[in-house]
């Protein structure tokens, strides 16, 4: 029985209780992507991959198309489980959502132990311009389906599925265009650790533009690129160890 949308599954922790992992998923996927780390992860997090609106067991809601709103609710939902000790993972989209959330979360009181950024630019550069960014081109599917080719992230039989892409361009479109409304605005440096970890060849965050995540931390800094594309997450070798490494380490001291 699901009793958070948010969070529609996790482990069953006993004994001792652990870190809480939040992973917010990318553009137009869905908690499941994340559902493995549940068990793979179960020696060092309580994993709890977010599920926002428009998309699997919430495919019957309308998704949010701002980003404002969409980060604004993802905090919410994180803080509303009142999470002691948390780390934040996004992956593209939600990356940019993770940051902003941990933003919002530090400024009351509540910030997480540390920050994982994948396949993401850093905030102050935006996301990547490609034509199914531009708000002129997020009705034409076709561009939509282009933009999906170029992330590497659907086979080509789901896109030539004509069904299962009405179920699945609407949420798609929507994270776009709350990507396309992102705007950076300058604060302070997040006083908690970041790791920032990108694919070799990923068309949508060079290494470089990973890299650059240095500057929104005044705390540890780390920076991780593997081999593959967009969705290098999916088998990077040694990366469920250094999440492991985030909460083996000392928890940073939180001033205030």
């Amino acid at each position: 029985m699901i009793t958070d949308p948010w969070f529609p599954f996790w482990s069953a922790q006993t004994g001792a209780a652990l870190p809480r992992l939040y992973c917010l998923p990318s553009a137009g996927s869905g908690a499941t992507m994340y559902r493995t780390w549940i068990t793979d992860l179960a020696d060092a997090y309580d994993v709890r991959p977010m599920q926002p609106p428009g998309r699997e067991s919430r495919l019957g809601e309308a998704p949010f198309a701002s980003f404002p709103r969409l980060a604004a609710a993802a905090a919410a939902a994180i803080a509303a489980q009142e999470p002691e000790d948390y780390v934040l993972f996004g992956h593209s989209l939600g990356a940019l959502i993770a940051f902003e959330a941990a933003r919002s979360l530090g400024a009351a009181g509540r910030p997480p132990r540390a920050l994982v950024v994948s396949g993401s630019r850093a905030p102050h550069l935006r996301l990547v311009a490609t034509p199914a960014h531009a708000p002129d081109k997020l009705d034409d599917d076709e561009a939509c389906k282009d933009f999906m080719r170029m992330a590497e992230g659907t086979d080509e039989e789901i896109l030539a599925n004509r069904d299962l892409m009405d179920l699945l361009l609407p949420t798609l479109r929507a994270d776009l265009r709350a990507g396309a409304s992102y705007h950076y605005t300058e604060q302070p440096a997040l006083n908690l650790p970041v790791l920032a970890i990108g694919g070799e060849q990923d068309p949508l965050a060079r290494p470089d533009e990973v890299r650059a995540w240095s500057g929104h931390t005044a705390a540890e800094f780390d920076v991780r690129i593997y081999p593959g594309g967009h969705f290098f997450i999916q088998d990077a070798p040694g990366l469920l160890d250094r999440l492991r490494a985030l909460v083996r380490a000392p928890r940073p001291l939180r001033v205030g």
